[in-house]
């Protein structure tokens, strides 16, 4: 490379970083996601007592019924506000799926089952694969959700150290595979119960008996997990490898966490390292303890809410404190899997093995009370109460690993565990309260319906086809995740406008909500307005202390716009062959 490019290359990234500040300081500004809706629903109020007055009307194309704006602000519209607050959060879609999903999701957890197999997923790869193998792993992590950056984060650094490689450059592959990548994975994760839900909810503007199931997107998340592990491995090899292998590591890192006993009971209590930052406090602790040079670079409210999928884990608090005690990194043993952990796991597969096979002899049958009432599979109780199968299916593994293993003792654990995830839960539970109070006031006003009326119609005047609308809806997105970078609360904004509106052009929601996994994702990488960015650099930074926002960034922008561009050609190829994205859905 000459003097010029280099110099030229310099001022690009230094005017990408000055961007990615501006974007800091005004994401920092954003008030929590709670308050951000109790905002917008005042907004709505307002806005809604002004098309009332101005008469504001549109027609719906697929049912003729006119639809006129309601105000907020009237009679019906405070009894509505006040007599249905219970039952808009009780009935809101994605809070039923999501609880009975994290029941059985906190007992793998808990058990470290979640822990094991991301351990084993990169300890037994030769150093020709590690990279690969540590980019899937990071797909499959997924279904920890925020715990995964706790978990992969150090682990990558491990192996990649383990095999004579830079560990910044694991570092770097982990967190942009969990990050970039949050939306895609080969499991179904807790994140495809909360988009579903939301989706099917934005769905019923137009079609009342509208369902969109947690399987819904998992033919192209299973696709795009296998392209993504695989599109990291080509930039990092091609690309990053040559410049980060050259960077020369600062002498005697500290450890990225105290290893512990796996079997001891104390270690599976609640967190006690001051240096890894819980759901409420991630962004302080990790820039107090780690990030010097970052100061402000995450949420100003300290709430790691503003993760993708806003979970904060599959119990981010009590996976970070145990990740020493599971052994999941510190000392050299730090990849190996103990005799107890491998019994467990091949436990775990049994039951898994069992538990599917019991399932599907349960359905095969023509008069199986698990088929719909014409018998078939798409509209059945399998699909549209997938949460209570997944559930079941983490509970059997999690219970399996933890007896073998000796996580779980006795069947009072398993309640116990239970508690655990549930109260881990809470943060989310309180945000969707204000989003489901805020959506149904939203669709009372006809407000959503009536944009999303004209919206289409617009389109449609203008001939404007599919995939330009897609691209447009993925840049808005994609611009939005760069501050507002809590996933459901993103999609709750969005998602009942887009949805209704390109279901009046016949795109079924099923694509809509799969492209929203898209643009959800792969700015993740680059925004310090993820604490898990912060984080990232925390972890980057025991291996060069000198390392600032720019060192990551540099690192992570290759990667995070190549996987954009692949990500979405992926998409289109779904879309103009005509494979489903799901099991039971819909091709346009």
């Amino acid at each position: 490379m000459s003097a010029s490019e280099t110099v030229t290359g310099s001022r690009s990234l230094n005017a990408l970083l000055r961007v990615l500040g501006g974007i800091e300081r005004l994401g920092n500004r954003l008030p929590h996601p709670f308050w951000l809706f109790v905002i917008l629903a005042a907004l709505l109020a307002l806005v809604s007592w002004g098309l009332a007055a101005a008469g504001v009307s549109a027609v719906n194309p697929a049912t003729g019924k006119t639809v006129v704006a309601e105000n907020l602000l009237s009679a019906d519209g405070v009894r509505m506000m006040v007599g249905d607050a219970v039952t808009n959060y009780t009935s809101f879609p994605p809070l039923g799926t999501i609880l009975v999903v994290m029941l059985g999701v906190a007992v793998a957890e808990r058990s470290g089952l979640l822990a094991a197999v991301l351990r084993a997923g990169v300890s037994r790869v030769s150093p020709k694969w590690v990279t690969f193998a540590l980019a899937f792993t990071g797909m499959v992590a997924h279904v920890a959700s925020d715990a995964a950056y706790v978990v992969l984060i150090p682990l990558g650094a491990l192996a990649f150290r383990a095999v004579g490689r830079s560990p910044i450059l694991g570092i770097v592959v982990a967190f942009v595979s969990i990050s970039a990548g949050y939306d895609a994975s080969p499991l179904i994760t807790p994140t495809d119960a909360i988009l579903s839900g939301l989706t099917t909810a934005a769905a019923h503007t137009v079609d009342p008996a509208y369902t969109v199931t947690p399987l819904a997107n998992y033919f192209f998340s299973l696709a795009s997990s296998l392209v993504l592990a695989a599109t990291i491995t080509l930039v990092t090899e091609r690309v990053l490898a040559r410049r980060v292998e050259s960077l020369p590591i600062d002498p005697e890192p500290s450890s990225p966490d105290s290893p512990a006993s796996v079997d001891s009971p104390a270690s599976l209590e609640s967190p006690s390292s001051s240096d890894s930052p819980s759901f409420s406090d991630s962004p302080i602790s990790t820039r107090a303890s780690n990030s010097p040079t970052s100061t402000g670079s995450a949420t100003s409210d300290g709430s790691s809410d503003s993760a993708s999928s806003d979970l904060g884990g599959v119990g981010a608090v009590s996976t970070v404190g145990r990740v020493g005690g599971l052994g999941l990194v510190g000392g050299v043993g730090g990849l190996a899997l103990s005799a107890s952990e491998r019994k467990g796991l091949r436990a775990a597969l049994i039951a898994l093995v069992v538990y599917v096979a019991a399932v599907v002899a349960a359905v095969l049958p023509a008069g199986s009370p698990l088929r719909g009432k014409d018998g078939g599979i798409v509209q059945s109780p399998l699909l549209t109460s997938i949460a209570i199968f997944l559930a079941l299916a983490f509970l059997a593994v999690g219970w399996a690993y933890g007896r073998a293993a000796g996580t779980i003792t006795g069947s009072r654990d398993i309640p116990g565990f239970m508690v655990h995830g549930l109260r881990e839960m809470a943060p989310i539970l309180v945000l969707f309260f204000a989003i489901s109070q805020f959506l149904a006031y939203f669709k009372w006003t006809g407000i959503g319906e009536i944009i999303a009326i004209n919206g289409a119609g617009l389109l449609k005047s203008a001939g404007v086809s599919g995939p330009v609308v897609f691209l447009g809806i993925l840049v808005v997105v994609t611009l939005i995740n760069l501050v507002v970078t809590s996933g459901s609360a993103q999609w709750a904004l969005v998602g009942p406008v887009f949805v209704p509106m390109l279901m009046l052009l016949n795109i079924p929601p099923e694509y809509t909500q799969a492209l929203y996994r898209i643009a959800d994702s792969c700015t993740n990488a680059i925004t310090p307005m993820s604490p898990y960015f912060v984080m990232a650099l925390g972890f980057l930074q025991r291996y060069r202390r000198s390392a600032g926002i720019g060192t990551l960034a540099s690192m992570t922008i290759p990667l995070s716009f190549t996987l954009l561009v692949v990500w979405t050609l992926l998409f289109f190829a779904f879309w103009w062959v005509g494979i489903p994205l799901g099991p039971g859905a819909p091709i346009p």
